[in-house]
């Protein structure tokens, strides 16, 4: 059986109750997977069964693996926190991404990790939440890799607390450029608040656009296994995601993971499905290339120049940003970690596919 044949029963819930033998190089690209896909709880257990696994890739597997988990019910337990902070103080919110799954999704931590907390609130309540926040232990968080741009508030300041739990606030989900009001930021806070629903829907749209403009494919492997769960929702509206999606110039990309998520139900990848296929579940390229190749190195250089006066507006109580520093420091970064990604690449083979992610997305852009 092939390694991309495991990748598509593992996106299934699939498991084996039998003695299967693999190939030692699969076990190998398994593990390689679950680097970059988050996803070696669910290898462990989709190999748990197997004979032959090679020696030492069950302690690869569970040295991610504890690492991983221990970090997730860290987060997720300061996240349910937070939730009853927010509260208790009637401040609406929303949580995004994988404190939202493992809520209403997934049974289990153990079946979705999650790395940090994404929370989405009203403008008018950041400062409250800033130093509600600040009084229960989070800091600014100065090292945070989040580029923060001074005209658009959906990316702020990112905080931390003494146990390294990182928390990212976000007053919209779209860029302001693009539009006035936020549609999706509206859905999910209105589900939650004024119809006693979770949005779905809204939900759905917004991991496709994360996955997709924002990280450029790269975690589509642990993406597409979160659509498809969401999809196997009763309340799951379809036609509710077509008629959002069209509403903020999505609609052609949710069209392309909806018939992707289809051809998994179906068990099979036709050829209209097999390139994007091929882009997030099998992709071996590199966020950092992909960001460089698909933005202006110049408007990039000036979202890192707003930083200064954004984090200022948004500061802390008893943080100091040393911008001088920060900015040498986050520009010599970008060099190695650019240099390091091209050297990955060649020697990974992903160059080809990076290129290939660069030119299926740019059709995918929104524009005015």
């Amino acid at each position: 059986m092939s390694y991309r044949k495991i990748l598509l029963d593992l996106l299934l819930d699939k498991n084996y109750s039998e003695n299967i033998a693999f190939n030692s190089r699969v076990y190998e690209e398994l593990v390689s997977a679950c680097k970059f896909s988050r996803s070696e709880n669910i290898i462990k257990k989709y190999i748990s069964n197997c004979s032959n696994v090679p020696e030492g890739i069950h302690k690869k597997l569970d040295d991610v693996d504890i690492a991983r988990k221990y970090k997730s019910f860290i987060t997720f337990n300061e996240g349910l926190k937070l939730q009853r902070i927010l509260d208790e103080k009637k401040i609406k919110h929303c949580f995004l991404k994988g404190i939202f799954l493992n809520q209403h999704i997934y049974s289990s931590i153990d079946e979705r990790h999650i790395r940090d907390i994404d929370l989405l609130i009203e403008e008018q309540d950041l400062n409250q939440v800033y130093e509600t926040f600040n009084i229960n232990g989070y800091k600014a968080n100065n090292n945070a890799s989040t580029v923060i741009l001074e005209d658009e508030t959906n990316y702020l300041p990112g905080l931390i607390n003494s146990k390294n739990v990182k928390i990212d606030l976000h007053t919209r989900i779209l860029p302001k450029k693009n539009f006035d009001k936020c549609l999706l930021s509206e859905l999910m806070l209105k589900g939650k608040y004024q119809i006693k629903k979770n949005n779905y829907e809204a939900h759905f749209i917004h991991l496709i656009y994360h996955s997709a403009l924002k990280e450029m494919l790269t975690n589509g492997f642990i993406v597409i296994k979160d659509l498809y769960r969401i999809s196997n929702v009763q309340d799951f509206k379809r036609e509710e995601v077509l008629e959002i999606s069209e509403k903020i110039k999505l609609k052609p990309l949710v069209i392309e993971h909806l018939k992707l998520i289809d051809s998994l139900k179906k068990n099979k990848l036709p050829q209209d499905v097999k390139k994007l296929a091929d882009l997030t579940i099998f992709n071996k390229s590199n966020k950092t290339l992909s960001n460089i190749m698909c933005n202006n190195p110049i408007n990039n250089l000036k979202k890192l120049i707003s930083t200064r006066s954004v984090m200022r507006k948004h500061q802390v109580r008893g943080q100091n940003l040393n911008f001088i520093f920060f900015f040498l420091r986050r520009f010599f970064y970008l060099i190695a970690l650019f240099l390091f990604s091209i050297l990955h690449l060649v020697i990974s083979g992903g160059l080809n596919d990076q290129i290939k992610v660069v030119k299926f997305l740019r059709r995918y852009q929104i524009n005015d």
